[in-house]
Parts: structure tokens; sequence; C-alpha cells
């Protein structure tokens, strides 16, 4: 009964119950909880920073695709969308069939943990009829 009372706290404190199980010293226990956690905390807010991106960035090729699409309907020239598209590194391949036409758009997103994965593929497409009848180049 002895040896219950004593590791009972005198205040109901959790310190002085810690105190009492390990008398040498506890005021290291919050900085090595910190060196323990912040790593991890650092690789996830870095991994969703990068989730985000992804998602940003299929956002824009959808945006991108449509827009051209949309252009190439109506039988305006889509050069300078497709050059504009090309310079943010998205493959752009717009066809024509029948009375619809096609966009299509791949793009690669780099992961930062190259072991991991090597890349991300986005890709989007969209369909248009064509307006009048005519297609524009």
């Amino acid at each position: 009964m002895h040896l219950l009372h004593f590791l009972v706290p005198f205040r109901n404190d959790i310190r002085g119950f810690r105190r009492r199980l390990n008398p040498l010293d506890d005021a290291g226990y919050a900085v090595a909880e910190f060196a323990v956690v912040l790593p991890a905390l650092v690789f996830m807010t870095a991994i969703g920073m990068w989730s985000i991106n992804v998602c940003v960035s299929q956002l824009e090729l959808q945006s991108t695709v449509a827009t051209i699409s949309r252009t190439a309907a109506r039988g305006d020239s889509v050069v300078e969308l497709i050059d504009k598209a090309q310079a943010h590194h998205i493959a752009v391949v717009v066809s024509s069939h029948d009375s619809v036409v096609s966009v299509d758009a791949t793009k690669q997103v780099n992961v930062p943990l190259t072991a991991l994965h090597d890349a991300v593929n986005l890709s989007a497409s969209m369909t248009s009829s064509i307006e009048g009848g005519n297609f524009g180049q």
C-alpha cells in the first residue's frame, strides 16, 4: 500500500507522476517529441502542397483544352493557343472527325521524391461540335 501511495501525485498533475517514476530529469521530453514529429510534419506539408499543385495543373490543363476546342469549333485559328500551351509544356493534339473537333492534351508533372515515382502524367480531352461546318487550324 505504501508503494501505491508514493506513485499518486500530491496535486493530481501528470508532471508530478512522471517525476516520481523517473526522478532524474524530465525536461527533455518536449524536445525529443518535437524532434520526432517535425520531419513527419515537414514531409506531410510538402506532399500536401505538391498535391495542390497537381490539382491546379489539372484544372489549367482542362481549361486550356476547353478553350482550344471551343475556338476550333467556331472555325477560328488555334495556332496561337497551341503555341501558348506548348510554352507551358502541354502537348496538344487537335483533330477533326465528321462534324466534331477533338482536342487531347497531356502534361507531365514531376514528383519531388523520384525514389517513389518518376512523374505524373495529366491528361484532358474535349470534343465540340463544329459550328458552321468549317474547321480552322
